[in-house]
């Protein structure tokens, strides 16, 4: 088997966040299953909109809030799988105005107690170099994935924002 690297100015990049939250899995994992829930717990998400892709999968079209000179990012993701038995979801990506290529993510519930458990997002996609200082794909995806899970764990224990 032959395996390639990316081209020259790209990498593979791996990033995995994950946020112990004071709440029943259960309870996390149908917040996190509804699509556009995303809007109500991640501050940088402006619109979400839900609908199904050619061979009728789940997906969700969501623009992100305009941050200073950055051309605005849209992502469309479509599920790959869902399972409410493993409380996992993975899903492709297709990312404008972002340094990322063939991005792949899951994001999972894992109960810790009847009360607490560990909410995941995990990736893996090519991070392309732009030439543009501070333009980072691991450092943006890892500080998407923080605010998220930082803000679902305040607003399942009654914080909100």
């Amino acid at each position: 088997m032959t395996t390639s690297s990316p081209k020259p100015g790209r990498r593979i990049v791996e990033v995995s966040q994950e946020q112990t939250v004071n709440a029943p899995a259960k309870v996390v994992w149908d917040k996190i299953c509804e699509p556009c829930s995303l809007t109500q717990w991640h501050d940088d998400v402006e619109t979400c909109e839900r609908s199904h892709d050619e061979k009728g999968r789940l997906a969700r079209h969501y623009v992100m809030k305009q941050v200073g000179e950055h051309p605005v990012t849209t992502m469309y993701e479509v599920e790959l799988l869902r399972s409410d038995e493993i409380m996992t979801i993975a899903y492709i990506v297709d990312i404008e105005n972002l340094p990322v290529e063939h991005y792949h993510a899951q994001i999972s519930v894992t109960p810790i107690s009847d009360t607490q458990c560990e909410a995941r997002i995990r990736s893996r996609f090519i991070g392309v170099d732009w030439g543009i200082p501070g333009l980072d794909a691991q450092n943006i995806v890892t500080d998407f994935y923080t605010k998220g899970l930082s803000k679902m764990g305040r607003i399942m224990e009654g914080k909100g924002t």
